[in-house]
This record gives C-alpha cells, structure tokens and sequence, in this order.
C-alpha cells in the first residue's frame, strides 16, 4: 500500500502544537482560526502530520482545490480522534472511516442496496471519499468509471484507509 502517517489526537503535545502554529502559512492560519474543537484539533494534528514528514507547511497553496506544497500533492482525512495523510508527486486522496453499522436508507440514499454488508458500504464510501479528494471536487461527484484510478484499501484495527492515485 502507498505510504502513509496516522496519529491520534492523544499523541500530539503542546510542542508539536506550537510548532505547527508557528509554521503555518497565512491563508492556512485564517482558516485554522475559524475552527472549534475537534475540528481545529484534527487539522493541527494533519499539518503536524506533515511537517514532520518534512513538507514545508508554510508554502501550501492549492491548485484546482488541491492542497500542494512546491511539487508535492498531499490529502489528509480525520474520523473521530485519528488523523491520516499522504504524500506524492501526483495528486492523491485518502479517507479514513470507522467500520460501523450503516442504515439501510443511507445506503439506499447512496443508491446501494440495503442488504449490503456495512463493511461494505464503508468500504465503498472510503473509495468515493478518497477520489473526491484526489479530484478536489465535492460529494456529488463520482465518475462512473474510475477504472483509470488505483484503489488501496488497509483495514487497521476498526478503520479502513483508502488512498486513491491516478
């Protein structure tokens, strides 16, 4: 499987706080600024993610929506107090979800069929995820045939990680 970093929230010290803080860049700061809780929390723990795989976190710009450093494309994805991220010289998109009951009208809402395995869906929807973060675009879209995309999908514990790449 491509390579990629987890934390949970629980690992990341007042240090490696202040360390992202004082590297972030000023549009990333504005941004991080509008958030709460978990959700600051969780972004903190992406930007630490990748600064101590070395990228300079204070030159992220993003092209068509996707967040680059230099020539280095990344995507970042948290459920609940696990972080993940990933790094490459394309663009990429990974997510990370919870293996968890799924009901049968959000599986029918997804136009799935109701019996199908939860783990399944979850499966499905971390793939649907991390296309649509390597793509930038937004929940509604998905390409009938990503055939031209590479699938990885890692079951760690009760999580399963996709990474997507062209």
């Amino acid at each position: 499987m491509h390579r990629f970093q987890l934390i949970s929230l629980g690992e990341i010290d007042e240090k490696a706080r202040a360390e992202v803080l004082k590297s972030l860049s000023a549009p990333d700061r504005e941004r991080m600024e509008r958030m709460r809780g978990l959700r600051r929390d969780n972004f903190v723990a992406g930007r630490w993610l990748l600064l101590s795989d070395g990228v300079d976190i204070s030159r992220i710009r993003y092209v068509n929506r996707k967040p680059m450093v230099d020539e280095v494309y990344f995507s970042i994805s948290h459920e609940d107090t696990l972080t993940v991220a990933t790094t490459d010289a394309a663009p990429i998109g990974i997510d990370i979800e919870r293996i968890k009951p799924v009901s049968d009208s959000i599986k029918r809402s997804f136009n799935m069929p109701a019996e199908m395995l939860d783990e399944d869906f979850i499966e499905w929807f971390t793939r649907k995820e991390a296309y649509i973060k390597l793509r930038g675009l937004g929940m509604n879209h998905m390409a009938d045939d990503v055939s031209v995309y590479k699938f990885e999908t890692e079951r760690l514990g009760d999580y399963l990680i996709t990474i997507c790449q062209a």
